[in-house]
C-alpha cells in the first residue's frame, strides 16, 4: 500500500480500516423540540370570546322593546329593563282583565 496509516479522526468525515478502505461515518444532528405555542393562543382566544359575550349583554340591556297585541289594542313597553317593577306593566295587566 502505497498510503501509510494516519489518523485523520479530527478534521476528515471518514475512518480508515484495517484493510485500508475508507468508510463514511455521518452522525444525525440530533432535532430540537420545538416549544408548543399553542397554550398561549388558547388563552387569548377566551379572553376575546368573554368580551364579546359582555359586549352582547350590555347590547341587550341598552334597548329592549316590548309589544304586546290584545284583539287589535297594541301596548307597548319601550327602555323596560324589568316589566314587573314599572307602572306600564299593571296598565297591561288591567287592559288584559278588561278583555
Amino acid at each position: 500500500m502505497g498510503c501509510p496509516e494516519q489518523s485523520h479522526d479530527s478534521y476528515e468525515p471518514y475512518r480508515r480500516d484495517t484493510h485500508g478502505l475508507a468508510t463514511l461515518v455521518y452522525t444525525l444532528p440530533e432535532k430540537k423540540k420545538k416549544k408548543k405555542k399553542k397554550k398561549k393562543k388558547k388563552k387569548k382566544k377566551k379572553k376575546k370570546k368573554k368580551k364579546k359575550k359582555e359586549k352582547k349583554e350590555k347590547k341587550k340591556k341598552k334597548n329592549v322593546f316590548l309589544h304586546f297585541s290584545i284583539r287589535g289594542c297594541s301596548v307597548g313597553f319601550s327602555n323596560v329593563a324589568d316589566p314587573h317593577k314599572t307602572s306600564f306593566q299593571k296598565n297591561f295587566l288591567e287592559i288584559k282583565k278588561t278583555f
